[in-house]
């Protein structure tokens, strides 16, 4: 079961979107690990049932570990797995904004790219009171409502106004990544250097990185329209690929599996969490 909420006012310049995600099985020990592609946004996850476990991270030789009670992840640049130790678990989390959590803490982003820590890791003003109040919420809508007053909490403590990397964000976004890091430092004034340094301190990977997560997440949400017949090099030509060779080797190196032999109705999770309310585009809007 997957749901996804809004957050209040004063979150949207923070929080694209909160969720909860819930596993409900029998056969422990031949379950189908859950598959997930980056979606642009670093996670605050809050356990309320169990554990999730992480199996699997694409390309990185990293043992399997279940994730914390509560924990905070960057940006993840390739794909994963999530397998459960119970019959039944279940998670709330907050997609947040790409530079959210810099604008907190200040934290240098690529610290936690690709890494999970333990939330009072990062957090540690009032962190305790604010999990004992999340424990004892009686209801889902209860926890997720202790989550906002933290955050929103959070965010008044501080004053941003828009910059330079925001203007970035916003050209990726609005182009669905089919933006260059020269046309980047074109529009915004920065050097080529200055521009891969900020991006990395406040979001965690480079311009080139997070637009081709973000073109990905795009493509990805075309392919996996239920239709006939997939037009590759249509997609390729609007997304600027050079040909569909590199269209096949970008869906491979993010899935695993060619374009033309992935079928969303294998991943059920992954089906669930993009067919009404795509979570890998949510960032964008």
């Amino acid at each position: 079961m997957y749901k996804t909420y809004y957050p209040s006012k004063e979150l949207q310049n923070y929080v694209s979107f909160f969720y909860i995600m819930e596993k409900d099985i029998d056969d422990i020990e031949n379950q189908k690990p859950e598959f997930l592609l980056p979606s642009g946004t670093p996670i605050i996850g809050f356990h309320y049932l169990n554990n999730w476990v992480l199996e699997s991270v694409k390309n990185v030789n990293i043992p399997k570990q279940k994730l914390p009670d509560y924990y905070i992840t960057g940006q993840q640049t390739t794909s994963y797995t999530l397998i459960v130790e119970h019959k039944k678990t279940g998670i709330i989390g907050a997609a947040l904004k790409p530079t959210a959590l810099w604008q907190w803490f200040k934290i240098p982003m690529q610290n936690l790219t690709n890494r999970v820590k333990k939330i009072e890791e990062v957090i540690t003003e009032d962190t305790q009171s604010f999990l004992n109040q999340y424990q004892l919420a009686p209801t889902i809508e209860d926890k997720i409502h202790t989550i906002e007053s933290f955050l929103i909490n959070l965010s008044s403590k501080i004053q941003t106004k828009p910059s330079l990397i925001d203007q970035c964000l916003d050209i990726i976004f609005s182009t669905k990544g089919c933006v260059t890091p020269k046309e980047l430092t074109r529009i915004t004034g920065l050097s080529e250097r200055s521009l891969q340094l900020e991006f990395k301190k406040q979001i965690g990977v480079s311009p080139l990185q997070y637009a081709r997560i973000i073109r990905f997440n795009n493509l990805f949400m075309e392919i996996a329209k239920p239709r006939q017949e997939t037009d590759l090099l249509f997609l390729a030509s609007i997304y600027n690929y050079y040909d569909t060779s590199h269209l096949y080797k970008d869906f491979i190196k993010f899935t695993g599996i060619a374009p033309t032999s992935f079928s969303l109705e294998k991943f059920k999770l992954l089906e669930e969490l993009v067919i009404e309310i795509p979570y890998l585009i949510q960032v964008q809007n």
